[in-house]
């Protein structure tokens, strides 16, 4: 399972998202570094952590107040594959984004009008290029058209218009440090659908919580404020690599 560190992009800074109440994030502090800087952050997980991924919020686009592209294009210079996640829905902007520096683009769940929609994201830039969020807050989707659907009626409908890259996240966990809440979906998705990418995270609180990740093959977990609070170390990461 991979170690994808995240980062969480506003006002030209890295924030501490928590619980998916954006108005209210602050600028990152962090035990491997000082300050809030993208690029130095960055550089910080991947020399830590020996780190080549990172998810990418660029919450200032998420929210309709600019977008981050300066310090994505600055970020993509650091040779990092980035997974950005910046309310794409629609073919040009996921081709925009791909030319800013982004690896592979999430097209998120709280921002999608239609399935259909992103079906046309999926013809334009490729599969392999394409990462469906499923956005949920407590265990509900996050669906702009129904928000009473189960969640994995919803993963039937992105995989059966050629979604093969999936983010399992449950925003009401981010920051929060109480533990996964999606593992059980996780392990339904893995069930249902053997070679479908999974990524997931929200609430990481020790390594202890990855476990029951790597039992259902997640392929990558999303982990922030456990690696800046000094929960999961370096040497702990590494030592839960050889075991696994």
């Amino acid at each position: 399972m991979e170690l994808i560190p995240v980062l969480d992009l506003m006002r030209h800074q890295v924030v501490r998202g928590i619980a998916g109440n954006r108005k209210e994030y602050q600028a990152n502090e962090s035990c491997l570094l000082e300050g809030s800087d993208a690029v130095e952050t960055a550089l910080a997980f991947k020399k830590h952590f020996n780190s080549d991924t990172l998810y990418i919020a660029d919450l200032d686009a998420l929210t309709g107040h600019g977008k981050s592209t300066a310090e994505i294009s600055a970020l993509s210079e650091t040779g990092l594959k980035l997974i950005i996640d910046a309310g794409v829905v629609a073919p040009q902007a996921a081709v925009d984004l791909l030319e800013c520096g982004a690896t592979q683009v999430v097209v998120p769940l709280e921002a999608l009008p239609s399935m259909n929609a992103l079906s046309i994201v999926l013809s334009e830039i490729g599969r392999e290029q394409t990462v469906f969020s499923l956005d949920l807050k407590n265990g509900k989707p996050l669906e702009k058209r129904d928000q009473s659907r189960p969640p994995l009626e919803i993963v039937n409908e992105a995989i059966s218009v050629g979604v093969q890259k999936i983010i399992v996240l449950d925003l009401a966990g981010v920051g929060t440090s109480q533990g996964l809440s999606t593992v059980e979906l996780c392990q339904q998705i893995r069930s249902a659908y053997s070679d479908v990418e999974i990524i997931s995270g929200g609430g990481v609180r020790s390594l202890s919580d990855l476990t029951p990740l790597t039992d259902c093959n997640v392929n990558g977990v999303l982990i922030a404020s456990a690696l800046h609070d000094g929960h999961i170390t370096p040497a702990q990461w590494m030592q839960f690599q050889q075991r696994k």
